[in-house]
């Protein structure tokens, strides 16, 4: 028997002993008259026996000859059924061969009458169509002719209008036939071209100069006289004086007469020989014509031939192919019967030949088995005989076993009784040790749940038990007084119900005892204490409080005394019951201990409710929740323990009762305690005694020692992981479907988003609460499920540190964005690339009539639009401030939660805390309908879920969480432990994915990415490396781009252009050396990179005032070397030549009128250290004797002034505002329009940039302030570059380097 403490066991020892005893106790006496009974019975049962194998052979017999008649008749009915189905199968195959040739040939048929209706129906359509062509071509030769006739006689009308018509033309213009005029296919354009010819030769003659002078004017004879009596006239009215008019008027008559007349004839035959050249001209076109006509004729005699042709010819294919099926049908029929007529009349004989067959066989086996029947009775009949005489044998040997085996299962019962219980003492001693005599120093926490716990001991006699102690010598044990350990039954009892009346100190050094073995018998953290003790304040329980000191879950905080407080443990303990029966019970598990057999690190820890002095301190509502958990609490892993006064008033409405009836019950009677059991109620108890209190708290505190680090739970990603196999093959079209962890034992939890309100999340929880570890779960399982095609991610985190720079280091293929330590400029951004591909998405649904993405990739299968994830973790930073940006963001923010879920887009936003005054709005939050909240306080878990569901501030382990779908209402709690994805394992899912994504043939772009917590990286510069490349050319000649940093937004990098004109300079302020020793360095690279492809070259002068002692000293030198760059470098004893040298450049420039020569880049490295260009009272004054030479800080200022137009330009860092203002005088200040500031105070700021924005920079960030216009911009300074890199640089730089400065229009030596 096993050896176990448990309740089952000790109970099932107890009833195993007085059942031996019972056993053998009638065995004793029951034995010998057995044996005579056995005796009698075996004569008896053999003449029976006999008599029914006779009577069995006659009903085996008559049973067979009745099965074989069944057979045959089956048989013969089956065999005439075949037949007959074969004949009918015969039938309807050559009728059904006959039937599908008859039609077949109706079929043909019915084509032949169809091709034949649609040949004449063609012939119909058509075979007016010459004629109709033909009537339109004679009509538009008809027309051309008219027009000719009409020409012909307007020119007639004409010349007889000009005098200049002969009868004789007339018959010249005929239209008449030739005589066997050809038909020629070009006539009809012949004709054509001729009517035009006709017309324009018509208009020449029309246009004639001379015949139009005679166009109504009489001949010349005529004027004669017509003159002669103008004049006459007046002549006689005049007299005398008007003859010299007179003589005049004849003089030009004359002349007119015949001048007149010759050009008259001359003119008319001009016109008679261009009326016969046009006559030439309408006979050609009547020649034409006539051509026309005929070939239009002999056209339409030819298509109407060929149409009755292809009539004809239709008919009699038609025809031809009809018989040509139907021959062809006939013989398939013929076929098809001569196939039938082969195969049935054989199967037919067959089916015959088998019947019979099969009745013969039947026949056979119908006699052989009558045979063995004859066979099988005589055999029968002689084993019962010899069986007869081996029963009478084997009484006697039964008795002498059974005697025997009595007696050896009762001594055998007794020794394992006394091992069992040998056992159960050393176990208990083992496992309960006595408090005040073991070595609790090399106490070892338990690792299993114990099947029970000890707290005292019972006292066993067996001669208290009938039949207990035998008669005979022989059976009696060697000892007969025993004890056994009382063990409390663990985990199925509900209740410990200790009743000890006014003893109040007896009950609570009960409790005491059994609290402590509970703690230090179950492994730490797996029991989980509330304890109510209203009337002792919790003085008898203190003990337990150092609990709290590692875990404050272990006692629920403290020992609760005032009724509202009760009341309220009571509903917490309630609230979990129902957690544990509907999300992890449900009608899976019987019990929390099944449940965690499966649940393994996601096993509930059991809690024990203890209550000393009930009903004290208790209303009428805590106790029908006691009442409640009482019932059903054990199911649940909740335990009570309870000291009572069952005399004391109870609560309204409740019966102690209800408690005893599921209770163990210690009773105290006589200064002793009893339980409250049939079997073990007799027997005298023993109840161990607390340690004593120094051991005691030390015990407690070794056991919260080890449950401080118990607690953590991990449920392995590979756990929620989808296969290798099942990477990216899932469809993102319904939504996504993603597991974060476990809920219960066999349970995964999964976000779904797309469908119905579940759209947007927003996920809350303290600091050490998973919430990263929920995030890189659903970024890591998401990618594992859904192609990029399917899925992207824009991923922006705003709290101090890196837990998305793994996926740009490795560049995830679903990132499109990735922001560490973001910038609120920055995350604004993103919101604004979304809502710009909001907009996007909102033309192409409109663009195609969709509504979701789900319409428009079912419209468009092969068009690419994955769902959008964006992933905020600490949102709340983007409102800290009440200014543009936090406005901007709500709205954005606003409208991708409200509009996104059409679109495809969805937005999760997580934080530390949803309180404070600067949040977004909760008209915003409450379209959030998915909410995960994590361990968090009271405040916040009314502000995750909702005003009534707080269910969150229950939770009390990292990864544990509560999935919420319905906007944060209480029936949407869904319990579950966020899976645990180390770093290491993250990392290598992400190169996987990265290697899944090559092997693919997938090439993604890298994701943009902003690391907040450290500098820009100068060679990701995407356009500085195409143009070292040789993929880019400068935009500007003379306008060189300065790359200072990575924006802070997603655009492209921050830069200035250097423009021949007045202020294009740059001024660097902030005591950060490194930053902007990157930045210069930066500067030179990006100006190097651009004169290598334009010629000739700049030159670059650096002024190194690096301190000695500075981490960065010989920085410079190093560049030079490194990057292959020329530089030539001055240190502060070195700068005034270097500085007369640029100055002379720039006035020699000035004075000859330069204006493209190759530019020059004068670089100051700490402008404080170089006191030679620290402006004197007197450099900008006025001198009234002689002119002094220029000092060095007069150089420098011309060269800021005068520089930019010239090409020169100068990059200046100083460390601060106070060193600015000793270098440069505000027109100082005015020649430099850019500056870059770093972190500096309010006061500084404003004076450099007009605002006191530099105050609130962070570390590896600065501003961009352009005076021209006005405009700042934050960017992240470039970090100094690597000489690794830098010397891919020189190469690059190298290679497309033109002739440096000197070679051509260069600066003079």
């Amino acid at each position: 028997m096993n050896g176990s403490l448990s309740l089952t066991v000790a109970d099932r020892l107890l009833a195993e002993i007085a059942r031996l005893a019972a056993e053998r106790g009638p065995a004793e006496r029951e034995l010998p008259a057995e044996y005579e009974r056995l005796k009698q019975r075996t004569d008896a049962d053999y003449r029976a026996a006999l008599k029914q194998v006779h009577a069995e052979h006659a009903a085996a017999r008559e049973q067979a000859e009745r099965e074989q008649d069944a057979l045959r008749r089956g048989m013969l009915e089956k065999a005439q059924a075949d037949y007959e189905r074969t004949a009918v199968e015969f039938d309807r195959a050559k009728h059904a061969a006959i039937l599908a040739c008859e039609t077949a040939v109706q079929t043909a048929k019915k084509r032949l009458d169809e091709a034949q209706w649609e040949a004449a129906t063609i012939f119909d359509a058509r075979k007016g169509e010459p004629s109709a062509r033909l009537r339109e071509t004679l009509e538009r030769l008809d027309a051309g002719r008219a027009r000719i006739e009409q020409t012909r006689a307007e020119l007639e009308s004409l010349l007889r209008k000009r005098r200049m018509w002969d009868g004789a033309l007339a018959p010249l213009a005929s239209f008449s036939a030739s005589a066997g005029a050809a038909a020629d296919p070009d006539a009809g354009r012949d004709f054509d071209a001729s009517v035009e010819n006709v017309h324009e030769g018509a208009v020449q003659i029309a246009r004639m100069r001379t015949p139009r002078w005679f166009e109504g004017v009489a001949r010349p004879g005529g004027a004669l006289l017509l003159i002669g009596l103008v004049f006459a006239a007046p002549a006689a009215a005049l007299g005398r004086s008007a003859w010299p008019w007179i003589a005049a008027a004849a003089c030009a008559g004359l002349v007119w007469a015949v001048g007149g007349t010759w050009l008259f004839r001359r003119a008319r035959r001009a016109t008679a020989a261009a009326y016969r050249a046009w006559a030439e001209r309408v006979a050609g076109a009547g020649a034409a014509y006539h051509r026309a006509v005929r070939f239009a004729e002999q056209e339409c005699d030819r298509q109407s031939r060929e149409i009755c042709q292809r009539y004809e010819s239709e008919m009699k294919r038609a025809s031809d192919t009809f018989l040509e099926l139907s021959a062809e049908q006939e013989a398939r029929k013929q076929r098809e019967l001569a196939r039938l007529e082969e195969k049935y009349p054989p199967l037919l004989e067959a089916i015959v030949e088998e019947r019979d067959r099969l009745i013969e066989r039947e026949d056979k086996r119908r006699a052989l088995l009558l045979e063995r029947l004859e066979k099988s009775v005589y055999r029968r009949a002689h084993d019962l005989g010899r069986a007869r005489a081996l029963a009478a044998a084997e009484n006697d040997r039964n008795f002498k076993r059974l005697w025997g085996a009595m007696a050896a299962r009762w001594q055998e019962g007794v020794r394992q009784f006394e091992e069992t219980v040998d056992a159960m003492n050393r176990l208990r001693d083992e496992q309960f040790p006595d408090w005040n005599t073991s070595d609790w120093g090399r106490w070892r926490a338990p690792t299993a749940i114990p099947p029970a716990v000890c707290f005292g001991s019972y006292a066993l006699d067996l001669g208290r038990i009938e039949d207990g102690v035998p008669k005979d010598p022989r059976l009696l044990p060697g000892r007969t007084e025993f004890r056994l350990p009382a063990a409390l039954p663990f985990p199925e009892w509900p209740l410990l119900l200790v009743k000890a009346g006014d003893d109040k100190a007896a009950a609570a050094e009960a409790l005491q005892s059994a609290l402590l073995r509970l703690l230090t018998s179950l492994p730490p953290g797996k029991v989980r204490f509330t304890i109510i003790d209203p009337v002792g304040l919790g003085e008898d329980f203190s003990m337990f409080m150092h609990l709290a000191d590692y875990d404050e879950q272990l006692v629920t905080s403290r020992i609760w005394t005032e009724a509202n407080h009760i009341e309220r443990r009571l509903a917490d303990l309630t609230e979990h019951m129902e957690t544990v029966i509907q999300v992890y019970l449900r009608n899976e598990f019987d019990s929390i201990q099944q449940y965690n057999e499966f649940a393994g690190e996601l096993a509930e820890p059991f809690r024990i409710l203890v209550i000393a002095n009930f009903p004290a301190g208790f209303t009428e509502a805590a106790a029908r929740r006691l009442t409640s958990i009482v019932t059903a609490g054990a199911r649940c892993g909740i335990y009570t323990m309870i000291s009572a006064d069952p005399g004391q008033p109870m609560p309204r409405d409740f019966r102690f009762s209800d408690l005893e009836r599921c209770a163990f019950s210690l009773v105290r009677h006589g200064g002793r305690f009893a339980w409250e059991h049939a079997q073990f109620g007799p027997l005298p108890l023993e109840l161990d005694r607390p340690p004593q209190p120094e051991q005691f708290t030390e015990l407690v505190r070794a056991v919260g020692c080890q449950a401080k680090d118990a607690d953590r739970v991990e449920v392995p990603f590979d756990s929620v992981a989808a296969p290798r196999e099942a990477w990216w093959t899932e469809d993102s079209r319904q939504g996504v479907e993603v597991p974060l962890g476990r809920a219960g034992a066999t349970k995964l939890q999964s976000l779904r988003l797309g469908q119905g309100t579940s759209q947007h999340v927003l996920i809350a929880g303290k600091t050490g609460s998973g919430k990263s570890t929920l995030l890189h779960a659903l970024v890591v399982s998401s990618a594992l499920r859904y192609s990029p095609d399917e899925l992207e991610f824009y991923l922006v985190d705003f709290k101090k540190g890196v837990e998305f720079k793994a996926y740009a280091e490795l560049e995830l293929p679903h990132a499109r964005v990735v922001a560490i330590e973001s910038e609120r400029e920055f995350g604004l951004s993103v919101l604004e690339r979304l809502d710009g591909e909001l907009r996007q998405r909102g033309e192409a649904f409109r663009r195609i009539g969709v509504q979701d993405v789900r319409g428009f990739r079912a419209a468009q299968p092969a068009a690419q639009m994955p769902r959008i994830l964006l992933i905020i973790d600490e949102f709340q930073e983007l409102f800290v401030e009440e200014d543009s940006v936090a406005q901007s963001a709500a709205l954005l923010l606003d409208r991708l939660v409200r509009q996104g879920r059409a679109f495809g887009i969805h937005v999760l936003l997580g934080s530390q805390t949803l309180a404070g005054a600067y949040s977004l709005a909760r008209s915003t939050l409450g379209q959030m309908a998915v909410r995960i909240a994590l361990q968090c306080g009271e405040a916040d878990a009314h502000l995750i879920l909702s005003e009534e569901n707080t269910a969150a501030r229950l939770l009390t382990r990292p990864g544990e969480a509560i999935y919420n779908d319905a906007n944060g209402l209480f029936e949407g709690n869904h319990p579950f432990q966020v899976v645990w994805l180390p770093d290491h394992q993250r990392e290598q899912y992400l190169r996987e994915l990265g290697e899944h994504a090559r092997q693919t043939g997938r090439d993604e772009p890298p994701p943009i990415v902003f690391e907040g917590n450290l500098p820009a990286d100068l060679s990701k510069n995407r356009r500085l490396a195409e143009l070292l490349a040789g993929q880019r050319q400068p935009e500007r000649v003379h306008a060189p781009r300065v790359w200072l940093g990575a924006a802070v937004a997603i655009k492209e990098p921050t830069s200035i252009a250097l423009l021949r004109q007045g202020g294009a300079n740059l001024l660097l302020v902030g005591h950060r050396a490194e930053a902007a020793l990157g930045v210069l360095a930066a500067a030179l690279i990006s100006l190097a990179a651009q004169q290598a492809r334009q010629g000739p070259a700049g030159r670059f002068f650096v002024l190194d005032g690096t301190r000695a002692d500075a981490p960065e000293a010989g920085y410079w030198r190093r560049f030079a070397r490194t990057s292959g760059l020329e530089i030539s470098l001055a240190t502060s004893r070195e700068a005034a030549a270097a500085i007369a040298e640029i100055d002379g450049e720039v006035r020699r420039r000035e004075q000859s009128g330069i204006d493209d020569a190759p530019p020059i880049f004068l670089v100051i490295y700490d402008l404080g250290r170089f006191r030679e260009l620290r402006r004197g009272d007197d450099d900008f004054g006025f001198s009234l004797g002689e002119e002094k030479p220029a000092s060095t800080a007069r150089q420098f200022a011309n060269i800021l002034r005068e520089g930019p137009a010239a090409g020169v330009h100068c990059l200046l860092w100083c460390d601060s505002y106070n060193n600015v203002i000793r270098y440069l005088d505000r027109q100082g200040l005015r020649d430099v329009e850019y500056r870059v500031v770093f972190q500096m105070n309010a006061t500084d700021s404003s004076n450099l940039i007009d605002h006191p924005a530099a105050s609130r920079l962070g570390v590896h960030r600065a501003i961009l302030y352009d005076e021209g216009r006005g405009t700042m911009e934050k960017f992240r300074p470039y970090g100094i570059p690597g000489e690794a890199w830098l010397a891919e640089v020189r190469g690059q730089v190298a290679g497309g380097r033109p002739p440096v400065a000197g070679e051509g229009r260069g600066m003079a030596p």
